[in-house]
Order: structure tokens, then sequence, then C-alpha cells
């Protein structure tokens, strides 16, 4: 259960940025002042399986010496999924190279974002273990010399 709460986690917090990232890349760089409805649900789909992809990517089974590679990968993983969206769901002129290139950049700007939240929720929740399994540590130790 708590994977998949994780997962509806994930998922949020990266729709959540892609919608606002989306009616900022909308709103300034193609000037228009409405989102279409469609972009909803097709943000909705795009995260749902970079979500999935993230979690086969980032799982704990994974190597951690490997790190920085996962994540330039998954980096890859995301721009590719954009800007196939872009191409096949018409969001824009995809020939015009300006505005491929201010979504790539903006794409890199909420990934890095999200990479920055995801460590932060990560670190703390390490924390948080640790702090358990020292506690833990200590009642059995004091269980210990109690017998």
């Amino acid at each position: 259960m708590k994977t998949f709460v994780n997962f509806i986690q994930s998922w949020g917090i990266m729709f959540m940025f892609s919608i606002f990232a989306t009616s900022i890349y909308i709103y300034v760089f193609i000037g228009n002042k409405e989102m279409a409805i469609s972009f909803v649900p097709q943000t909705a789909l795009i995260t749902f399986v970079l979500t999935w992809i993230q979690k086969l990517i980032f799982s704990r089974r994974a190597n951690e010496s490997n790190f920085l590679i996962r994540t330039f990968l998954y980096l890859l993983v995301v721009l590719s999924a954009f800007t196939g969206a872009a191409f096949f769901f018409d969001w824009f002129d995809t020939g015009n190279w300006k505005l491929l290139g201010l979504l790539f950049a903006l794409v890199i700007f909420i990934y890095i974002i999200l990479w920055g939240i995801y460590h932060l929720i990560q670190t703390v929740e390490t924390k948080q273990l640790n702090e358990e399994l020292a506690n833990y540590k200590r009642k059995k130790r004091g269980m210990d010399e109690n017998h």
C-alpha cells in the first residue's frame, strides 16, 4: 500500500508541475491566453508513464553508484516524452526550433525543481528511518541489559 501511495504522490507532484509549466509555456512563449482542456488528460497520461519509468529507474534495488547516470538517463527520457508529445499531440509548430529549445529549457528547469523536491523528500525519510532505527537499537539494548 505504501508503494502505491508513494507512486500517487510522485505522480501528483509531477502532474502538478507539468500543468503549471505547460500553462506558463503556452501563455509566455506561444502567446495563447487559454490552454486547451485536452492538455490535461495528455499531461496526465505522460506524467503517469514518466512516474512509472521513474520508479523503475530509481528503484532502491538499483545500484546506488550509478545514480548520476540514472538521473541523466531519466532526464533524456523526460525530454523525449515531452518532445514526442509535442509532435504527437500537435501542441505547437514543432518546426519552430526556438519554441522547441524553450520547451527543452523549461522541461530541464522543471526537472531540476522536481529532482530537488524528491531529493528533499528522500533525505527527510532517510533521516526519520535512521532515527527510528537508533531508537529501536536503544530500546533493544536496554531490554537486553535488563535480562
